[in-house]
This record gives C-alpha cells, sequence and structure tokens, in this order.
C-alpha cells in the first residue's frame, strides 16, 4: 500500500548515511543503510565523522576524545548550518525537532539570516 511505502521511504531517509566515493577514478553519489553506523544517533555538534571507502564502506572516526561508555553521535545536517537551517532539514527529512545542546543554546541566534 502507498502508506507501507511512505514509511518505508522514511525510515531509509531517516536512517541511511549519505556522502561521495571514489569509485574507479570517478567521484559518485553514495547513500546506503549500515547496520552498526545506523545506531549512532544526531548531534549537532557530533563525537564521530565518516567517509566512504570504495563506495560501500563506511568509516567512522573519532572528531574527539570519547570517554568510555559515552554515546556515539552523528550529524544528519551540515556543520556550519544555522540553527534554523538544521532544524528545518530535521524537521522536514528526518521527521524529528532537534532538541541538543547547540540547538537549544539561546545565545545562538535561530534567525533565518544565519
Amino acid at each position: 500500500t502507498l502508506g507501507f511505502f511512505y514509511r518505508t521511504v522514511s525510515v531509509y531517509n531517516t536512517n541511511a548515511f549519505e556522502g561521495r566515493s571514489n569509485v574507479d577514478g570517478h567521484e559518485t553519489s553514495v547513500r546506503a543503510l549500515f547496520a552498526l553506523a545506523g545506531l549512532m544517533n544526531h548531534n549537532c555538534t557530533p563525537n564521530v565523522s565518516h567517509h566512504f571507502e570504495n563506495a560501500q564502506t563506511i568509516v567512522v572516526t573519532a572528531a574527539r576524545d570519547i570517554a568510555q561508555g559515552e554515546e556515539l553521535t552523528a550529524t544528519y545536517t551540515k556543520i556550519l548550518w544555522s540553527t534554523f537551517a538544521r532544524q528545518l532539514f530535521l524537521r522536514g527529512t528526518k521527521h524529528f525537532i532537534c532538541s541538543c545542546k547547540r540547538c537549544l543554546d539561546p545565545t545562538v541566534s535561530s534567525a533565518k539570516n544565519n
């Protein structure tokens, strides 16, 4: 049914990783689900970053020191986007409103022109 299709696409859009990879000397866009990497939650100040190798392997790298037991977090947006842009993107494509420390920081303007 159409409802099942919409839910499937929404799950894929929410959990898929997107990036660029070099395959046979040509840069290509990559979007895929990765079982373990998909367990990471979003944070606008993530503690890991990722890239792809050969359009098949996701490589997750610590962006800073991570304490034992600390949750690994990735960003589902672009790191330098304004709060407004991040919130708009997350609401429209990932179907949630971020309430991380960065998004809730009252000293950061969420105006559209940031």
